[in-house]
């Protein structure tokens, strides 16, 4: 599910759907870093404390949403770390704190930068229970499995050799071996062997120590192949050359946009009815992508790979996904072709050309990202759905206008359709000669102050009043959506 509006009052609505609330097992969050720069096309130069109210107000809510064996990963960087992690023990508890993973988001060094160069994000991770949640394995790689090999022809198959040695002293595992050789070998000084004398006779015998080609080498013991992990646990490291970077994520967003095959046309949205719900299922035959475009790039994606890890870890096929700020649709499309669950939520305007958009063509079957890995075809479906807006609408137009005529035929609609602040007469103040001496940035002001912002949104249980006007296909639509 695709869903636009403010992500706070959204995620309060999803509260009584029980498909979704209590049953998100990932959440992942981009929120805007506090850095001054606009990198997230929010505001993302709030002051310190406003950031950690806004961050605040959301992570409880999230915390609602997650399963028992749920887990949220939440994006940052230097600027709020320690401070987000301080509000995380405190929503989550410091007993579900799981770890901070450490990405490298950039390669190359910024020669400019007045101090050091930063080349790093970080990811919290906190559990909703630590003692139930697990993280999945990572897949063993090509490289991981070459490492094995079989030179003595064993029929168990390729192994590795390990240390017999360790650190920690043992007066009962100091003993001398003797090589096929001949040759006398003690473990080096202040180590002892890893097994007994009748642990090592055991190895001996089930051909699990290996002295080398002319048996007089140090003996170590073989690790087979078949019997190691399907997989290996997770670093708190993520390199580059494993998990993409922002450039990779940029190219990415480039090549989905920029292919003359698939291009999203790139019209301002207009005001639409915000009452819409709208389901979209796609397959070969059955692709809605519009023909001509040029996209706007966001500052600083994130790379499919790197979702891919944070889903691999945390979920299996047909786990729900969250991400309320869904951004340019990364989480969800990989999510897609990974085949989980995913809702995402999104307030900007250009969910509809650029996330939705995305989204279609991952049902379609885009190839790009991590398609080939996962072996992604097509197939799936959404929902996509908006915030039923009142005076939120008549803000976004009011804040919108450029000129003091465009603001005037907005005053008509003020009076007849908005809903106004209840002791405000809005013709007085229209005719008041300082309201008309004022510049339009201060009008905007004051006019955005007259609505009744508790009408922003059309709350669920007064959809069926008529002064809302709200079609007979919406209403239906909201019931069964918000159905038990």
């Amino acid at each position: 599910m695709l869903l636009q509006g403010n992500n706070l009052l959204s995620l309060h609505s999803l509260k009584h759907v029980k498909s979704i609330y209590g049953q998100v097992k990932l959440i992942y969050i981009d929120p805007p870093y506090n850095t001054g720069k606009d990198s997230f096309n929010y505001n993302d130069n709030f002051n310190h404390c406003t950031w950690l109210t806004f961050m605040k107000n959301r992570l409880e809510i999230a915390y609602e949403f997650l399963r028992e064996d749920g887990v949220i990963f939440i994006q940052c960087d230097d600027n709020e770390q320690a401070y987000l992690k301080v509000l995380c023990d405190e929503i989550f508890g410091r007993e579900n704190f799981v770890a901070t993973i450490c990405w490298e988001k950039k390669t190359s060094p910024q020669n400019d930068a007045k101090w050091l160069s930063d080349n790093h994000d970080f990811i919290l991770i906190y559990a909703r229970n630590k003692k139930v949640w697990r993280p999945n394995l990572l897949p063993r790689t090509k490289e991981m499995d070459a490492r094995y090999t079989n030179p003595d022809n064993d029929p168990r198959g390729p192994w590795m050799g390990g240390d017999l040695s360790v650190r920690t002293y043992n007066l009962n595992y100091d003993f001398p071996i003797t090589t096929p050789s001949g040759r006398i070998v003690n473990p080096p000084t202040g180590r002892s062997w890893r097994t007994s004398r009748e642990g090592f006779k055991k190895l001996l015998t089930d051909n699990r120590i290996y002295f080398g080609k002319n048996g007089n080498n140090v003996p170590t013991i073989k690790r087979f192949l078949n019997e190691v992990k399907n997989g290996i646990t997770s670093l708190t490291v993520w390199a580059a050359k494993d998990v993409g970077t922002n450039l990779i994520a940029k190219n990415e967003i480039k090549a989905l946009f920029d292919n003359k095959n698939s291009h999203i046309e790139a019209a301002e949205i207009r005001n639409q009815n915000f009452q819409e719900v709208s389901q979209e299922n796609y397959s070969n035959d059955n692709i809605r992508i519009h023909n001509k475009v040029a996209t706007p790039l966001f500052a600083t994606p994130k790379p499919e790979a790197l979702l891919k890890r944070i889903i691999e870890i945390s979920t299996a096929q047909g786990d729900l996904v969250m991400d309320f700020f869904a951004g340019s649709g990364t989480t969800l499309a990989v999510a897609h072709k990974m085949h989980r669950k995913w809702v995402g939520i999104e307030q900007m305007d250009y969910i509809e050309n650029i996330t939705k958009k995305r989204l279609e063509m991952v049902v379609y079957g885009e190839q790009g990202g991590i398609s080939k890995a996962v072996g992604w075809k097509s197939g799936g479906e959404f929902v996509y759905a908006k915030l039923a807006s009142f005076n939120a609408l008549y803000k976004e137009k009011i804040q919108n206008s450029t000129e003091q005529k465009e603001l005037e035929n907005i005053y008509e609609d003020l009076e007849q359709k908005a809903f106004l602040d209840y002791h405000i007469d809005l013709q007085a103040i229209l005719k008041d000669k300082e309201f008309k001496d004022l510049n339009l940035e201060n009008k905007k002001e004051i006019l955005r102050l007259l609505l009744d912002s508790n009408m922003d949104y059309l709350p669920y249980g007064d959809i069926k009043d008529a002064v809302y006007g709200v079609d007979k296909n919406t209403i239906e639509l909201n019931e069964i959506f918000y159905k038990d």
